[in-house]
């Protein structure tokens, strides 16, 4: 199973995600954060803060206004949908803070 974390602070936001299950999830889990990271990356309004991309042990963190909250909304949002589908091989846990 991977478990997914996605962090909201303020203008602060984070993905943390960790573990290992089947080919199809992992894979589509890997897009999320490879656009997540590319999106950052290509984006002059947001931040970066960290950008790890290792197998198994993924974390993201970014900062910024109205494109980094786009961001973590989209993300949000595929993850919840991955959960959704496939609930068995992956967990989503969300943090919202003021």
């Amino acid at each position: 199973m991977s478990n997914v974390e996605l962090s909201v602070d303020g203008h602060e936001y984070s993905i943390l995600a960790e573990g290992h299950t089947d080919g199809k999830m992992c894979a589509a889990i890997s897009c999320l954060l490879y656009t997540a990271a590319g999106y950052i990356a290509n984006t002059d309004e947001i931040i970066i803060q960290e950008i790890r991309l290792d197998p198994g042990d993924a974390k993201i963190v970014w900062a910024g206004g109205r494109q980094a909250k786009f961001l973590a909304d989209l993300m949000e949002i595929g993850f919840r949908q991955l959960q959704e589908g496939d609930p068995k091989n992956i967990f989503i846990k969300i943090s919202k803070s003021a």
